[in-house]
């Protein structure tokens, strides 16, 4: 039998209805097809089999009435039963009034018993698609009166003018309307009454039209328009998605948050099933391992990516999550991770076990470099050297960074350079030996010292300062270590130092500054502690050589004689133990004179050379330059000079000799020799030196004195100029004659001259002597009608005082149009050449014009002088000279009290006080018992 309509290949029922001998003609008809007959001779057992018979029947048939009820009657009580089964009739006794009853009845279809053979089955066959037909109607009815009347969507029919002819239930007040078109509706404004419009009529035309639309209250409507099949109406569907575009931009934005997190992230996320075979892998997860999520995938399993054994199942399966697993594992191009791994049981789209890899590499580089750092920093508490530092610092730096070499530079500020004072093996292997730089910016490393600031170069080939363009170094960092030198790392791939390493590097070249600093520090303390002890030594020795000094002070106080003097010198400078020898001497025409020595190793002075002129001996240098000459080792190079030698055999380590020099004349020079070196430095050296000026004094004094005592004497006469010549000066800008006789004083820190003025105006040669720096006061105390006396105070000195230090007497010192003439006396226990050295000194010219020996024949009166000068102070005898020569003694009296007490600058009851003592000192002289007879 062919399929039936319903498509399905089982048999068709049949409920067979009727007379007994009626049923084989209708079975006949169907012949050999697939049919299942059921009979039933009466309308209760029909019905019962309607009723309980399983699976329900495809059709009824009629054939012929039962003996309890006609044919319509049979036909509408089973369509009250079974209205949905069809049913045909059939019978021997037909005819067109039995079919019309039995359609009335409500049969699908009658077949007269003549054409039973040939028709029943294709009307049996019809009556079923028809019944399925209508079925099938029921059903969309059905369907659409339940869609249509569902409460989640808005549903409105209306006609081809946009009329409504109904809504559902669903619709809220503000969206029905009971006539009217739907467009007109109040809820939509100009534009959404416009989209609604054109869609119904898209729909009118055949076409199904979707549209959104949002109304005046801010809802969103989803609006769909389709149109009836057969039918002038239209379906309008509209649904609320304003909570739905609201959950899917949040979804959405959700969405492209996890995206965006995962494609970012740093952490890894991979899920695998129970065999470990990968179910997700996250986009990012080139970043720890450098494949990409479809090459992760082609490992197969995470046991290729992590390693085996990387938890225990056991432990997972108890706690269902175990976390900071640390692992190694080896990425695409064969560099090792350190991870810290995560696993947890999911269930996630046939994965059950969720994996977090979070790359921890740096963190341990940190933490190795930070432990390593804490190591140097500990070493370098007994670093004792700034080479030790350094090589401390490449040797650790290389161990705890990521970097392939190492080097540090340290700066010398004696050379003002920096020095590569550590470099690791593999930076001599890569660069080659370093250079010593300046601190400029012509050198990487020079520049980075100057600006104090880290440099990096993820190729240093890219440097204009690159001395080594030869370089097998790539990546190059290069860091200040404070103000001692610069640290250098770097590697030999190009960009492979990054930020932490960087960050690290800076931190230990902190770490070794500080170090550095401390070396510094207890340096600068030894060297403090070895400066203080040496002080202390020497204040010890200086306090000795002072006791020297005093005990040789009080010898030159005693002493009357210049042989005296040099003779104590020595004795007391070589009897402490602190020199071993000491000599004076000086040399004159006729040769080197010895006038005095002490010590052990005399002998030397018979070994002294015999030529002064070229011979390094340490006395000879300092009397041809007059200043003092220090040999702290005598054994510094003895084949040098003779003089070393002889003074080796002898055992002076250390000499030093100074100049007997006093107001510009030399008297000779003492010569002091140590057996230990050094033994003459600062301040022993300065001592020494003052001394040599305190024994030259005394040797003035007592040349003085022996000059007043009398004897032969010299008189010299010079003419003289320059501009350091006041007399001439001020004689040539007053254009006036002018002269000295004798009459100068010491005032404390200035010298007080009495000037004769032989022609000119003495107030005029007064008001210009101000005028010069040199002079503080100058004042008239006589006049008359040629000339005067002028009275100058001067705040340098004088020549006339510088004579009277080293024994000679000012007789004259007059200027006039001819020239400035000098004449000097000098007593024969004075040398009378160096008087002429000292007024060479005085002035740019000094011509000696004559020279002429005389007997002394006023050692009386300068006796006398002395003793008044001893006997008067200073203030006294500047009033009693004042008076004397403005004629205050005259008769008449050229000047009175009042006026000298006013050039004196005191008051005339002061004056009158000055004048008594000092009369009555001078009369003591006289008429006293120590005065002169």
């Amino acid at each position: 039998m062919p399929q039936d309509s319903t498509g399905t290949d089982e048999p068709l029922r049949l409920l067979l209805v009727g007379q007994p001998e009626c049923f084989e003609a209708p079975r006949a008809a169907f012949g050999d097809a697939d049919v299942e007959f059921v009979t039933a001779t009466t309308a209760a057992s029909a019905r019962e089999e309607l009723a309980t018979t399983p699976p329900t029947f495809d059709c009824l048939v009629v054939a012929g009435a039962p003996s309890d009820s006609a044919i319509p009657a049979l036909v509408s009580s089973l369509q009250d039963d079974a209205p949905r089964i069809p049913s045909v009739v059939t019978s021997p006794d037909g005819s067109e009034h039995l079919a019309a009853e039995a359609f009335d009845a409500g049969a699908d279809g009658y077949v007269p018993w003549a054409d039973l053979a040939d028709a029943l089955p294709d009307r049996v066959h019809r009556a079923v698609d028809a019944a399925e037909k209508r079925a099938r109607t029921r059903r969309r009815a059905a369907q659409f009166e339940t869609l249509f009347e569902d409460a989640d969507a808005y549903r409105w029919v209306v006609d081809t003018d946009g009329r409504v002819l109904s809504a559902n239930s669903a619709v809220p007040d503000r969206f029905s309307r009971a006539d009217g078109q739907l467009w007109e509706l109040p809820a939509l404004d100009a534009a959404a009454a416009s989209e609604v419009r054109s869609a119904i009529r898209s729909a009118v035309d055949g076409r199904t039209a979707h549209s959104s639309i949002e109304t005046e209250d801010g809802t969103l409507l989803d609006l769909s328009c389709h149109p009836v099949a057969g039918e002038s109406t239209v379906l309008v569907e509209a649904t609320d998605v304003t909570r739905q575009g609201q959950l899917e931009e949040e979804l959405r934005r959700s969405e492209r948050l996890h995206r965006i997190t995962l494609n970012n992230m740093t952490d890894t996320v991979l899920v695998t099933d129970d065999d470990g075979a990968f179910t997700y892998v996250c986009p990012n997860v080139h970043f720890i391992f450098g494949y990409t999520a479809e090459e992760i995938h082609e490992l197969g399993t995470i046991d290729e990516l992590l390693g085996e054994d990387l938890f225990d199942e056991a432990e997972l399966a108890e706690h269902g999550v175990l976390t900071n697993i640390e692992c190694t594992a080896t990425d695409k191009v064969g560099e090792e991770h350190t991870l810290l791994v995560n696993v947890k049981e999911v269930s996630i789209q046939g994965g059950t076990r969720l994996y977090s890899c979070r790359e921890i590499t740096k963190r341990k580089e940190r933490e190795r470099a930070l432990t390593t750092l804490h190591d140097t920093a500990r070493r370098l508490l007994s670093a004792e050297t700034k080479p030790d530092a350094a090589e401390l610092l490449t040797s650790d730096i290389v161990d705890g960074l990521p970097v392939d070499a190492a080097a540090c530079y340290l700066y010398d500020p004696d050379d003002n350079v920096l020095r590569p004072m550590a470099v690791s093996p593999r930076f001599a292997e890569l660069h080659g030996s370093l250079p010593t730089v300046p601190p400029d910016a012509d050198s990487l490393v020079g520049e980075t010292f100057v600006r104090g600031e880290v440099v990096y170069y993820d190729d240093v080939r890219e440097a204009t300062q690159l001395a080594t363009p030869a370089t097998d170094l790539r990546a190059a960092a290069f860091v200040p270590i404070g103000d001692h030198g610069v640290l250098v790392v770097g590697n030999e791939v190009s960009g492979s130092i990054d930020d932490v390493t960087l960050e690290l590097a800076d931190l230990f070249a902190a770490t070794v500054e500080a170090g550095l600093d401390r070396i510094d520090r207890e340096q600068e303390l030894h060297q403090r502690d070895e400066t203080l002890k040496q002080r202390n030594d020497q204040l010890v020795e200086l306090d000795r050589i002072n006791d020297i000094i005093r005990e040789i002070d009080r010898s030159l106080v005693q002493a009357e004689t210049r042989e005296e003097i040099e003779r104590a010198v020595c004795e007391r400078l070589t009897s402490a133990g602190r020199f071993a020898f000491a000599w004076i001497g000086e040399h004159t025409a006729t040769g080197l004179e010895i006038h005095a020595w002490s010590g052990t190793g005399q002998g030397y002075l018979d070994a002294l050379p015999a030529d002064a002129e070229s011979s390094a001996e340490p006395a000879y240098e300092t009397m041809r330059s007059g200043e003092p000459t220090i040999v702290s080792n005598v054994a510094t190079n003895p084949r040098r000079d003779e003089w070393r030698v002889e003074a080796l055999s002898r055992g002076f380590q250390s000499v030093i000799s100074v100049p007997l020099t006093y107001e510009g004349a030399m008297y000779g020079t003492m010569t002091v020799y140590a057996t230990e070196a050094n033994a003459v430095d600062d301040p022993i050296d300065s001592v020494l030196v003052e001394l040599g000026e305190t024994i030259a004094s005394a040797i003035g004094s007592v040349r003085r004195r022996d000059a007043l005592l009398g004897g032969t004497a010299t008189e010299l006469t010079y003419d003289v100029g320059g501009e350091e010549c006041l007399l001439a000066n001020l004689a040539a800008r007053t254009d006036s004659d002018l002269a000295i006789e004798g009459g100068v004083e010491r005032l404390g820190d200035r010298v007080l001259v009495f000037v004769t003025v032989e022609r000119g105006d003495v107030e005029a040669v007064a008001e210009a002597a101000t005028g010069f720096v040199g002079v503080d006061e100058a004042s008239p105390i006589a006049i008359d009608d040629d000339g005067g006396t002028l009275r100058l105070e001067l705040s340098e000195p004088f020549i006339g005082t510088a004579l009277a230090d080293h024994g000679a007497v000012l007789e004259r010192f007059a200027a006039d149009d001819e020239g400035t003439t000098l004449v000097v006396t000098v007593p024969g226990s004075t040398d009378v050449r160096t008087i002429d050295e000292v007024v060479a000194g005085w002035y740019d010219r000094a011509d000696l014009r004559s020279r002429q020996e005389r007997s002394n024949d006023r050692p009386s009166d300068e006796r006398l002088q002395t003793r008044i000068s001893d006997r008067l102070t200073d203030r006294q005898l500047e009033a009693a000279r004042t008076a004397y020569h403005s004629g205050y003694f005259e008769t008449p009296r050229e000047t009175n009290g009042e006026e000298i007490a006013e050039m004196l600058g005191v008051s005339p009851t002061a004056f009158y006080q000055l004048n008594r003592k000092a009369q009555r000192k001078l009369f003591a002289l006289l008429f006293d018992a120590e005065g002169v007879r």
